[in-house]
């Protein structure tokens, strides 16, 4: 009699619990690759190279395929960073940031069109609280990013459907053959529960997450097999994304200011940041070029505009950022004397970002140089030029470092410090983005 309800008790768990879950996500998983495979509208456009942008790659992938072209130069709070956590460190700043995104849609169905990203900023790496208290320059970097669905250049002509005929295929035989391979699965998971005991005592929730496994599994490998077969097809890819962010301070820095009765108070100053970016991507066999123009508005006070470019004045009596400012700095009793108002700056800025795709290796997985002009208008006018080295460490798991050596030549004209009184025109930056997750698409 026991055994016989053993035996009912297997037979039960068999038909019923598995072949409802298990088989409602073969079900999910048959759509999904039912969706990815269905016929992809070619959407041509004339170009002056009588070529075409087509769409041949499913949504999904296209979305690692940037990710992948992306990834190693977009890892800062202020770009659009394709990595889900990540941490950046800026030497010319001190300034250390702990990023987390967040994409839309969450179909995996979809193209990727909205990235949130949230930062948390500090000049002191490991020390947001002093006394139980705040402490000075921690704030939030923030950035909401729109991308287009981008377009794929296969270097046929408009009347040439060969590509598209040929990928549409090489979907249809990866949904048949991939369907079959999770339907095997499965029913080696059924013969496994029903023959050992420690398999049928799997709760509602185990299987749920052997399912969910399983989904991602095969929607994953859909996507690499995909991208395989249309590398040597894909001749030049192009993506627009606009971004809205900026920086919120928690926490400013403390300034002491003395007046004509060396009367000194202590305000405490957050500078914030808020600035919206366009960009475009593009590329060729040979190279990736990545297009940046930039307008935004920071509010400062003379106090910290004053201690940007006090290095670039002589290192006695700074008597040009004095009359320019208004601000004289008092180091043996560090305080300022001067304005201690907020002024508000706008600035603009382009920035461009050119990648040899030749560049791989053990040693160096990426590599880009990156001219950038940028313009401070109101009060002053302020311009800067930069110059970024950007170096991608190859990684096995997708999670390579990204190196930016940036020289920055500023106030190039001379508006904060006149030429004679210069003693530095340029300083030279290190920055780390260390990912703290695999690519997010």
């Amino acid at each position: 009699m026991k055994k016989l309800t053993r035996t009912l008790g297997i037979l039960l768990i068999f038909l019923f619990p598995l072949s409802v879950a298990a088989q409602e996500d073969l079900n999910a998983l048959k759509t999904y690759l039912d969706g990815l495979a269905d016929p992809v509208i070619a959407e041509a456009k004339r170009t002056e190279t009588e070529d075409c942008n087509v769409t041949i790659l499913s949504d999904p992938s296209l979305n690692k395929l940037f990710a992948q072209k992306m990834a190693y130069y977009l890892s800062g709070g202020t770009d659009v960073s394709l990595f889900r956590n990540y941490a950046k460190y800026d030497a010319a700043d001190g300034k250390t940031t702990l990023g987390f995104n967040f994409m839309g849609p969450k179909s995996p169905n979809n193209y990727v069109n909205q990235i949130y990203n949230f930062g948390l900023v500090s000049d002191k790496v490991g020390k947001l609280f002093a006394d139980t208290k705040v402490s000075n320059n921690v704030g939030i970097s923030f950035n909401l990013t729109f991308l287009r669905r981008g377009t794929i250049g296969t270097g046929k002509g408009c009347d040439d459907n060969t590509i598209i005929d040929a990928m549409q295929k090489r979907r249809e035989f990866l949904k048949e053959s991939l369907t079959k391979l999770a339907n095997n699965e499965i029913n080696e998971f059924k013969n496994l529960q029903s023959s050992n005991i420690n398999f049928q005592a799997f709760t509602d929730s185990e299987l749920k997450s052997f399912e969910k496994e399983l989904y991602k599994k095969y929607r994953d490998k859909f996507t690499d097999d995909e991208l395989t077969y249309a590398k040597d097809k894909i001749k030049t890819i192009s993506k627009g994304f606009v971004s809205i962010g900026g920086y919120l301070p928690i926490k400013g820095n403390d300034y002491k200011f003395a007046n004509k009765q060396n009367d000194t108070t202590t305000n405490n100053f957050k500078p914030w940041d808020l600035y919206v970016k366009g960009n475009w991507f593009y590329e060729r066999n040979i190279f990736n070029v990545l297009v940046t123009p930039t307008v935004g508005v920071k509010a400062y006070n003379s106090a910290t505009l004053y201690t940007i470019y006090a290095d670039l004045d002589e290192s006695t009596g700074k008597q040009s950022l004095y009359n320019t400012l208004g601000v004289k700095y008092d180091k043996p009793n560090e305080t300022y004397t001067g304005l201690s108002d907020y002024i508000w700056l706008g600035y603009w800025g382009i920035k461009a970002l050119v990648t040899p795709k030749f560049i791989k290796g053990n040693w160096l997985s990426s590599f880009a140089v990156a001219p950038s002009y940028n313009q401070t208008f109101g009060k002053y006018s302020i311009q800067d030029l930069g110059l970024d080295f950007i170096f991608g460490l190859p990684s096995q798991d997708e999670k390579g470092i990204s190196v930016n050596l940036s020289l920055k030549w500023l106030d190039i004209k001379d508006a904060i410090v006149s030429e004679e009184n210069k003693k530095n025109y340029f300083v030279i930056n290190l920055g780390l983005a260390v990912p703290l997750s695999k690519l997010a698409y």
